[in-house]
């Protein structure tokens, strides 16, 4: 089969591999469709330890074959999968830092190699853990393959709303109009919770007004909390969700949210793109700061709900798509602030 396989630092091999075996209790899903995650741009981009690799977490396919053992799931079935699961019984989970859980770490989805991930690649193994623990959910007829695209991003975006205790009436400000910002302004929405977009990209902000899910204020390096300020009418906004850290806006951030407020990190990118951080700006200003890029496993069944919501367009945030021989491409696509990217769908089936 075809696969991009990572073998350091940017440097993506468009290779034949083994299609995975199986071993009891596993399934075998080939790829229709892969989102490009922040995770995976910034992976493919990095030195990030063993490989060879094969990312893509973000997957959609049909069954191609069942493991020995495996009842609940036939071959042909259309299937969105999550990448990452809980145990729901060790201490980390109990506290609800599913990302801390050792079994949510070792498990993954895996096309060869060490496992990563496995959808930049034509077929992809699902482990007994996951197919056990709800790694699996049969797409419904009703919705299609793009809309089923969404169901990790969206799960992890539920996981941090209810991480920062966020309630209708609140106006939250969204820094950053890409694909976990989009995908974030349309639940909050839904939830009746007031946003407040911001990015230095034109063309991302033009897409976030087209999904109409908040406003949308334009901005540069200098204005952003100055604006934010305008917009809540000098007050600051309730919680400010980061998307895509940098050096300027965490510190855009704090200042730009009220006293008693709320700062949210939700994403899973190295921390050396951003400024040292003074902690008395929090205590000063009596900020809480939350994270998490989690697979929350409580927020399964509405994630599930909101994808097959006709009210929630997340499908239309899908700015670009590529084949996987194609794939170094949109991974420069997606890395270049300049380019008028929001999310990015993979196809590695050469049909």
């Amino acid at each position: 089969m075809k696969a991009q396989v990572y073998r350091g630092a940017q440097q993506l091999c468009f290779e034949d591999v083994e299609r995975p075996e199986l071993k009891m209790g596993d399934v075998l899903v080939r790829t229709i469709s892969t989102g490009l995650a922040p995770q995976d741009v910034d992976r493919s981009l990095s030195k990030v330890g063993e490989f060879p690799r094969i990312f893509g977490r973000e997957i959609v396919g049909k069954i191609a074959e069942v493991g020995e053992g495996v009842e609940d799931w036939q071959v042909g079935q259309r299937v969105a999968v999550r990448s990452r699961v809980p145990c729901l019984q060790c201490d980390d989970c109990i506290d609800r830092r599913f990302s801390a859980c050792t079994s949510y770490r070792r498990h993954t989805t895996t096309a060869g190699f060490f496992p990563a991930g496995g959808g930049f690649a034509e077929f992809v193994r699902v482990p007994r853990y996951l197919v056990e623990r709800g790694g699996l959910w049969a797409i419904p007829s009703s919705v299609s393959w793009e809309q089923a695209l969404f169901l990790d991003p969206v799960q992890r975006c539920l996981g941090a709303i209810d991480r920062a205790n966020l309630h209708p009436g609140q106006i939250v400000w969204i820094l950053g109009a890409g694909s976990l910002g989009s995908i974030l302004a349309l639940v909050l929405k839904h939830f009746g919770i007031r946003t407040a977009i911001t990015d230095l990209n034109p063309d991302r902000l033009d897409r976030a007004r087209d999904l109409n899910a908040g406003a949308v204020i334009p901005s540069v390096y200098d204005d952003m909390h100055t604006k934010i300020q305008a917009f809540t009418d000098g007050r600051g906004s309730d919680a400010a969700i980061l998307t895509f850290p940098t050096r300027y806006s965490i510190h855009h951030a704090i200042d730009g949210t009220r006293r008693g407020g709320q700062l949210a990190l939700i994403c899973d990118d190295p921390f050396d793109r951003m400024q040292t951080i003074d902690p008395c700006l929090f205590s000063r200003r009596e900020l809480s700061l939350t994270a998490g890029f989690t697979l929350d496993v409580r927020q399964r069944s509405l994630a599930e709900e909101l994808i097959c919501s006709r009210h929630l367009p997340f499908e239309q945030s899908i700015s670009h798509r590529y084949s996987l021989e194609d794939l170094p491409i949109a991974i420069e696509r997606a890395s270049s602030e300049e380019a008028d990217t929001v999310k990015i769908a993979i196809y590695p089936q050469s049909e």
